[in-house]
């Protein structure tokens, strides 16, 4: 099962809760995709990219949760 997945913000801290069965969660804050690519627009977030997904995305990680937060186009 992936635990790749966007994550819904909570709207206050103390609405935060983590089942018991989870370890962590991860949230990574990342640019929007590009409209013509497909793909974050940030350099940076596309080399990461594939090495989050390579970490998180292993057996044995169900305990953790990555949440991605988008921040935006480059304009923003």
């Amino acid at each position: 099962m992936p635990i790749l997945a966007p994550y819904p913000l909570p709207s206050s801290p103390s609405s935060l809760t983590l089942p018991a069965s989870q370890r962590a969660i991860y949230l990574l804050f990342i640019s929007d995709d590009d409209v013509t690519t497909g793909k974050p627009w940030c350099p940076d977030v596309r080399a990461a990219l594939p090495f989050v997904e390579e970490v998180f995305g292993k057996e044995g990680n169900e305990g953790a949760v990555v949440g991605y937060v988008y921040v935006g186009q480059k304009p923003e």
